[in-house]
């Protein structure tokens, strides 16, 4: 009985030994089948470009698609405790029908806004249905005091790539009508 057991046992590790340097001979010719063929990508020629003139005319981009929008950052004032939520608009002053806008939050004092570079004047609408409006006028610089009495807009030139700061959205004691109605 210990010859069978050892006769099996020695049948055992010979079917052992010999699936293993199967496998192992299988192994060492995938991996000198990978090695060629890294050494083969690794000598792709590589191209260069000779000169700058060389670039399709496709490749740039027409003067419009890269022009550069100009910010404006400013302040707002309200003739009350607190500030209602507003409608900011930069509208350009040599057509009407461009503007920008942006909608600010209840008691918020600043605004950013980003436009196309040009000359545009500010006014505000308080959110809702009011006709009431205030604007960035001369009246603001003079001080908003009874005196003075010029609500006319002051023009804001805005250059591509540049933040202008100076707007203040302050004036709300123009009479009825001096502000163009809020764009639709």
């Amino acid at each position: 009985m210990k010859t069978v057991v050892v006769g099996i046992l020695c049948f055992l590790v010979g079917i052992g030994l010999f699936y293993g340097w199967t496998k192992y001979t299988q192994l060492k010719e995938q991996n000198t089948q990978l090695q060629q063929a890294v050494t083969q990508i690794s000598t792709i020629p590589t191209v260069t470009v000779e000169s700058p003139t060389s670039i399709p005319t496709l490749m740039k981009l027409p003067p419009k698609a890269i022009q550069q929008k100009a910010k404006v950052e400013g302040t707002l004032g309200y003739p009350a405790e607190g500030i209602p939520p507003l409608l900011v608009y930069a509208i350009n002053a040599n057509d009407k029908t461009k503007y920008n806008f942006v909608e600010t939050a209840q008691n918020v004092s600043t605004f950013q806004l980003e436009v196309d570079p040009g000359t545009y004047y500010f006014v505000a609408y308080p959110k809702g249905n009011s006709k009431l409006a205030g604007g960035y006028t001369k009246a603001v610089p003079c001080g908003l005091s009874v005196s003075c009495n010029d609500h006319s807009f002051i023009l804001v030139t805005v250059k591509a790539g540049e933040t202008n700061t100076e707007v203040q959205v302050k004036d709300w004691y123009a009479p009825d009508g001096t502000f163009p109605p809020k764009p639709n």
